[in-house]
């Protein structure tokens, strides 16, 4: 199926294209306004005139839920019209579209979780626009299937999870809204059950879906996890909606009921806890990898081989029998030194397994979250794959 998704920079934008590589039996084009304006109808016609998409996966929005009091007119355009031309374009090309929309349609006054087929009632600009998107997606093109989320965060772009993680590492305390209710939603997970519709489509009905992860909290509980799963030593206190007066009202009840997508597709919705975790432990990942010095990790190879090389010019290899009886020389532990030695010096707080500790028991090192594995010992690397962690190549 050849498959347009705008709005390729954002967070559910780069979802998709993570998740679209384990979906290759599709033909992807990812598309940002640089590319493609939603807004210039002629544009957005002759592109599809182009590439003869048979779906389009509409991830574009003005998504600035503030600056949109004062920029009405530029948030009606791009989710609004915007959402016009693709519905016609669809419509005309017997396409299927996906358009996501936000729980900022609701007025949140619910007390129970609000269903697909609940009244709109937006008490903001950018929850009004978000509305008559809808209206156009639905009214102008016969096979759209709707989706509305809520509390949106993910590894890329800028969201509520790395605001309070910047936040938490520059403060020692700070105040959240905790009288607002809903669920924070992966991106990662809602772009995976958007190709899970996407390859079910002769068995779900098009129209209106609600997916966010399962569980509810508070922004405020949703800013203790962050702190708590990143481990920053932040107090987060609560606050009323009131004490944090914003340009835009927000819904105080958000919660989906994701019931016609879990019947749907036959599928459990991971928990917004285990979800977070796992974003978490990814910006972590980066952070740390962000911190690696190549050029330094470069040098400290050369060093090893130079070590190597000027033991193998002479005649004194000095082999010697491991425990494991697999042959160790003065060369291997020369490299070894030298990789260990200044691992330790340049990068002190990574762990290391080498030849001196790589039968360290499981117990000690399962909470490491990174380490050097100094391999120019082969029974290093055998430790590891016979314990079924890993392979290393």
């Amino acid at each position: 199926m050849r498959i347009l998704i705008t709005g390729s920079k954002g967070q559910l934008g780069n979802e998709l294209r993570d998740i679209s590589k384990q979906h290759k039996e599709h033909h992807y084009v990812f598309v940002d306004v640089d590319e493609l304006d939603i807004t210039d109808a002629h544009a957005v016609n002759s592109f599809f005139n182009k590439y003869q998409f048979e779906c389009c996966i509409n991830c574009a929005a003005y998504t600035a839920v503030d600056k949109a009091e004062s920029e009405a007119e530029l948030a009606h355009k791009i989710n609004v019209v915007g959402v016009e031309n693709l519905a016609n374009a669809c419509q005309k090309n017997d396409a299927v579209l996906f358009h996501i929309s936000t729980d900022f349609v609701f007025d949140g006054t619910n007390t129970t979780p609000i269903k697909v087929d609940e009244t709109v009632n937006p008490i903001s600009v950018y929850g009004q626009t978000k509305a008559d998107g809808e209206f156009r997606a639905l009214s102008l093109n016969k096979r759209t299937i709707l989706i509305r989320t809520s509390w949106v965060y993910s590894f890329y772009g800028n969201n509520f999870v790395k605001t309070m993680i910047r936040l938490g590492k520059e403060r020692s305390e700070l105040s959240v809204v905790d009288d607002q209710i809903g669920a924070p939603t992966y991106a990662g997970d809602l772009a995976w059950v958007i190709l899970e519709l996407l390859n079910n489509l002769n068995q779900v009905y098009f129209g209106i879906y609600h997916y966010s992860n399962s569980g509810e909290t508070t922004w405020c509980g949703f800013a203790k996890e962050i702190m708590e799963l990143y481990g920053l030593n932040c107090k987060v206190n609560p606050i009323t909606t009131e004490q944090y007066p914003t340009p835009a009202k927000r819904p105080k009840y958000s919660l989906l009921n994701c019931e016609k997508i879990k019947l749907a597709l036959n599928v459990t919705i991971p928990k917004w806890e285990d979800s977070l975790n796992h974003v978490i432990k990814l910006l972590k990942q980066q952070e740390m990898l962000e911190k690696i010095d190549v050029k330094k990790i470069i040098a400290i190879a050369e060093a090893a081989g130079k070590e190597i090389m000027h033991i193998y010019d002479t005649d004194d290899f000095a082999i010697t029998d491991k425990s494991d009886k697999s042959p160790l020389t003065k060369a291997d532990k020369a490299g070894n030194v030298v990789i260990v030695e200044a691992l330790k010096k340049d990068y002190p707080n990574i762990p290391i397994i080498s030849e001196e500790n790589k039968m360290i028991e499981y117990a000690d090192r399962k909470d490491w979250e990174y380490f050097w594995l100094v391999d120019p010992l082969d029974g290093t690397k055998e430790f590891i794959k016979k314990n079924g962690e890993f392979t290393v190549n």
